[in-house]
This record gives C-alpha cells, structure tokens and sequence, in this order.
C-alpha cells in the first residue's frame, strides 16, 4: 500500500471514529438514589377500635432511582434484590436526569398529598419489606451484573433520623403526627461517589421531608466528611468503662478530609437539675490522616460527660457528630462507681423538679377511683412520662420515666419506676424496662406463664 494509501484510510478511520463518537452518547448511569426503609405510621382507628389501614409492614416504604446519564436506559430485565425482590415491566424505561420510584404499596403512596404522585407514575409493589435496622439493596441489569448496591443502617455513623424521625415526640419535640407516612428518608448526595459511603447519604430535611420522584435536597459532587468512627476510653489502660478521676481520650475518625479543618470537641458536666452548665471547647489533634484526639480532665463517680464535635468544612463551622437530624443533640459517657454486686446495675437520673411532676400525676386518679368500671381510662396525667437518665454498663440512655404500679399500689414511696428507653438506643432490644420492687413470687409467677406459651414480661 502506498503512503498516500495509508493516510487516506487513516484520515477515513478518524472521520469515522469522530461521527461515531457524535453520534453516541456517553455511557448512561443508573443508581440508587433515595430509600424511605422507615416511614412514619401512626395508627389511624374508627369508632369501633379497628385499624383504618394496616400498618404491620410499613406500607409507605419506597426506593428511588435515577438516571444520571445523558441517554434514556431501557430497564426491562432489570432487578431490585437484596431484602426485597421487585422486577422491571418490560418496557420500563427511565429517562436521562430523571427519578423513577419504586413503592411497596403504589395506592398508599400515591395517597401521600405532600409527595404529589400518581399512581401510573410509580412502579411496584416489590416483595417483602425494607429492615428498619440494617440491610442490603442492589440495583441488577438485564445481565444479573449489579450496577449499584447499598447497605445502610439505622445507627451511627448512618443519619439515624432516617428511621422514623430516629426516636417518638417525647424525645423530639416535634408532633410526629405532622409527618405521616412520611418521616425522613435517605438521600444520596453525590451519584459519582459510593453508595457505601455513610458521609454520601443525609437524613432528608425537615419540615420539606422526603422527595421521592424529584431531586434530593442536597446535591455534591463530592460528600462534605463525617466522624465514622468514635472510640471513648481511659487513657491509662484503654479501659471503655471509666472510673472515677480517671482521665479520659476520645479519638474520632472522618469519612474524609476535603475542606475539613477545626476540628474541635464541645463538653459539659451534666447536672440533671440544672440547664445552664458550664460548657468547654477544646481543639482535637489530628495524630494522621482523617484521625484526630482529645484528652479530657476525670471526674468523679456517677458523673455523666456529654460532649459533641465540632468542624468547618467549607468555611462553616458546625457540629458535625452527632448529625444534623439525629434524634439526640449529645454523645455521652459515664463515670461508673466499682461495685461489687454481681447483679446487673442501674443508674437512673430524674431531676427533682421531674419527681415533683410525678408526684402531681399521682393525684390525676383513674376514672371511678380504685374500682373503675371496664371502660375506664386513666385520667389526664396518671401515665404521663418524665424526662431522665439511664445508664446501664457505662453506656448513657435519654428515657422517659414514670411510677410503676397499679391503679391500687401506685406510689412515690415504693421507688418503682417504668422506664422508656428511645428507639436509637434499645436495652438488648427491649424498649421498656419496669425497675420494681416485686420478689420472687413474681419472678417464678412470670416464669410459670412463659412455660405455658402465654406472653408475659421477663423477670429476674
């Protein structure tokens, strides 16, 4: 072949590669983009006490997708696995930019005034149901490849908000009836970084919520960082329970370290009757890359540390961990006395203005005095809850607290409380704990019942 041969093929070959690549579009990109695992359902009932609409399964679930390509992407043979199984119609297609929801109940959502759905508008309903704790979602082609995956969680480092506001009004201070079938979703941030990033997904903002079929609330093309990691520990031998006057480390890991600088640690001495401590700020040391530490000064027994950090990132100091919309404002250790009982201990804090409170409830006696007919409800405050303090092993629980007992034994003399524990912070599992002053008897009692396949509570 001649050299004017060769160039003219090669100047043919570049036109075609040129036409070619104008008339392709770059490659389309299909991704998780916003998961409701957690909606909130308060029951709903008639005049005869039956449910409106059976809330067993968290009907108002639903998962999001996105095309961030720039070309349509035909979605037929396309699969949902993971804790939930859906597959595409034949014919589904999503189209660039846009966002396709996929519902677990299409009517129920599509109900959802605030949402602004149709019912044509959405695909599902998928299989089985999202856990609110902790699982697994992926997004598989026609070819059974995964083309995005995610498995998040209900706890720290995750946005616990996302979990049905992360904890009930008490806790919160906000009427949770506001957000029905609602609440706060997941909501990715970037579509080009990973989905298993904790710092790539926010709790979706209040009072807008969720946003399921449009844009989320926050888009970036890299994620601002979070602490992922906290490890709180004695610095003379690691020790996570901390004695008195020990002092104490505490070491926090980020996500990443773009735009991350002053990074700092606010604390304060809780004093369960007061409001206005005393509150400290202390810069933290960064020992390498994305890890920084503090050492605070010891205290004495029974002495309850709530602290929170501090970042700027991108020219906005804030705190950064516990994060925006977590149900709870503080990160908290305990200072635990040495006790040589080999039961289980508990440390329970109501302030004396809550024990008064308490004592007012007592007065509100149930209907019909102490024999109530069966129809009779508690009047006004008889169960209302007060704010306190649990601590179990060194580890710090907000609850909500009353008096224990029945319509006749109820009293502030017998130091019987039941205690609620928050959703994000469980006592292995069990969200009420009754401290009492009953013996034995009603162990062997409970004890008996369970034997015979009756629910009952667990004693000891």
């Amino acid at each position: 072949m001649t050299r004017q041969c060769v160039q003219s093929a090669r100047r043919a070959f570049l036109v075609v590669c040129f036409l070619c690549f104008a008339a392709c579009p770059t490659r389309a990109q299909v991704v998780l983009s916003e998961i409701m695992y957690h909606p909130v359902e308060q029951g709903l009932f008639n005049s005869e006490g039956d449910p409106l609409i059976d809330l067993s399964q968290d009907r108002h679930e639903f998962i999001e997708i996105h095309n961030a390509g720039d070309s349509p992407v035909a979605l037929t043979g396309w699969k949902i696995t993971g804790s939930v199984d859906y597959n595409f119609p034949i014919g589904a297609v999503i189209p660039p930019g846009s966002y396709q929801v996929i519902a677990k109940d299409k009517i129920l959502l599509a109900a959802v005034e605030a949402y602004g759905l149709s019912v044509e508008a959405l695909y599902g309903p998928y299989a089985a149901q999202l856990s609110n704790s902790r699982d697994t979602i992926k997004l598989r082609d026609n070819k059974g490849k995964t083309v995005d995956e995610v498995t998040y969680s209900a706890s720290f480092p995750w946005p616990i908000g996302a979990d049905a506001l992360g904890a009930g009004e008490a806790w919160l201070g906000i009427k949770a009836g506001d957000y029905q079938y609602r609440g706060r979703s997941l909501e990715r941030v970037s579509f080009a970084q990973s989905p298993e990033d904790p710092a790539n997904w926010l709790a979706s903002p209040l009072p807008a919520g969720p946003s399921p079929g449009r844009a989320n609330a926050v888009r970036r093309s890299v994620p601002l960082p979070i602490v992922v990691n906290l490890e709180v520990a004695q610095v003379v031998d690691r020790q996570m329970l901390i004695r008195s006057n020990q002092p104490v480390r505490i070491e926090i890991t980020f996500s990443a370290t773009n735009s991350l600088a002053g990074v700092a640690l606010e604390y304060f001495v809780d004093d369960i009757n007061l409001t206005n401590e005393v509150h400290t700020t202390v810069p933290m040391v960064e020992q390498e890359s994305r890890h920084f530490s503090v050492v605070l000064p010891g205290q004495p027994n029974r002495k309850i540390v709530r602290y929170r950090i501090w970042a700027n990132r991108e020219g906005d100091d804030a705190v950064v961990s516990p994060r925006p919309g977590d149900p709870f404002l503080w990160h908290a250790y305990f200072v635990t006395p040495v006790r040589t009982s080999k039961n289980d201990s508990y440390d329970l804090f109501i302030s004396n203005k809550s024990i008064s409170q308490l004592a007012v409830n007592l007065a509100d006696n149930p209907n019909g005095g102490y024999l109530p007919p069966p129809s009779a409800i508690p009047n006004g405050r008889w169960n209302n809850e007060e704010p306190g303090v649990f601590v179990h092993n060194g580890v710090v629980r907000d609850v909500r607290t009353r008096y224990n007992g029945s319509f006749y034994r109820r009293s502030a003399d017998r130091q019987s409380f039941k205690v609620a524990l928050p959703r994000y912070n469980l006592l292995n599992g069990q969200s009420t704990l009754l401290v009492t002053d009953k013996d034995f008897i009603t162990v062997v009692g409970h004890a008996l019942f369970r034997q015979a396949g009756l629910p009952t509570a667990h004693t000891r």
